[in-house]
């Protein structure tokens, strides 16, 4: 149910806009179809959508769309010869969102069915990075696959630390998937993962995400960016997000590159469900509201103490709560 607005201003504007939005359908119902479409990329105000029957339509994003994202379905109709314009967005059954300093909360991709986490040796996994994509999923409902990148840089020493690394996310129950996009080992078993539904590819810049699809899907010919020798940092090589189609079945949602996930806009409860092994143990403390800091009975501080929760499960969680403070 909708939020009563109790503000006369905003309520006439608000009566305005509702007003406009009613114009605008109105203008496409005169003698003009509404027709399903999918969103495939935006660029601002305009959006490339696919209609069912195949075509391709670059088209003009109504005002009033301002949220719309690559993978909504959609409402649209041809206002020209050589113009289109969407009109509404569908329902969505999820979203992969994030806080932006000046948009607010931005949605990155929408109806997603898997979050793919492209991880590698080098630049240097971060455990807190990987959580923080963690928490994203699980807050957002969308089932989390960690993949392992550049496993052909690695040797046996190497490989066998990084393996038992991640060790502990296959215990918590993500699957994970060793890869080398050079060599093409593991791209099929990730294949077969991804054929149902949505996939959004996500990570560290320089992990290879660009490079994992040119090995998914070779007609993308996505541009593939070195390693910041100096910082040993990825360059973005992806500016906007597109999506993809796999010849075996599903589609794949590449979004820029990015070194931080902010979860600021997250409050304390739905980051402690963001972790899924805090969660757990948190059930055994002593106070329901326990904040796992100084109160008694805490079963989460005693779980670390004990090593039952990871160390680095644990840095991860108070380096995202010192984000809100």
């Amino acid at each position: 149910m909708a939020k009563e607005i109790r503000t006369t201003d905003r309520g006439r504007r608000d009566n305005r806009s509702d007003n406009r939005k009613r114009e605008l359908f109105s203008k496409a119902a005169d003698g003009q179809a509404l027709l399903p479409g999918l969103i495939i990329s935006r660029f601002g105000q305009q959006a490339d959508v696919i209609a069912d029957d195949g075509r391709h339509f670059r088209c003009h994003l109504r005002q009033h769309l301002k949220t719309a994202a690559v993978g909504d379905r959609v409402e649209w109709y041809e206002d020209s010869e050589s113009s289109a314009v969407v009109v509404n967005v569908l329902p969505r059954h999820s979203q992969l969102e994030r806080p932006n300093p000046y948009e607010g909360i931005k949605v990155i991709a929408a109806n997603v069915d898997h979050l793919i986490v492209v991880v590698a040796p080098a630049p240097i996994m971060s455990e807190v990075l990987l959580d923080r994509y963690l928490v994203a999923g699980e807050t957002t409902g969308i089932p989390v696959t960690i993949v392992l990148n550049k496993i052909d840089l690695l040797d046996a020493a190497a490989r066998a630390n990084l393996e038992q690394r991640l060790q502990l996310y296959r215990a918590l129950g993500y699957p994970v998937f060793p890869i080398s996009t050079h060599a093409g080992t593991g791209i099929a078993a990730l294949r077969e993962h991804m054929k149902d539904g949505c996939s959004v590819i996500v990570g560290q810049s320089g992990v290879g995400k660009s490079s994992l699809i040119n090995a998914l899907l070779p007609q993308a010919k996505q541009d593939v960016g070195a390693i910041s020798d100096g910082s040993e940092l990825g360059q973005h090589t992806t500016s906007a997000s597109r999506m993809h189609f796999l010849p075996e079945g599903g589609q794949l949602i590449d979004s820029p590159g990015t070194r931080e996930f902010g979860l600021w806009h997250l409050d304390r409860e739905q980051i402690n469900r963001g972790f899924r092994d805090v969660h757990a143990i948190a059930a055994r403390c002593k106070f329901r509201n326990c904040a796992h800091e100084k109160e008694p009975g805490c079963a989460v501080r005693l779980a670390v103490e004990s090593g039952e929760l990871a160390a680095t499960r644990w840095q991860s969680y108070q380096s995202i709560l010192a984000d809100k403070i």
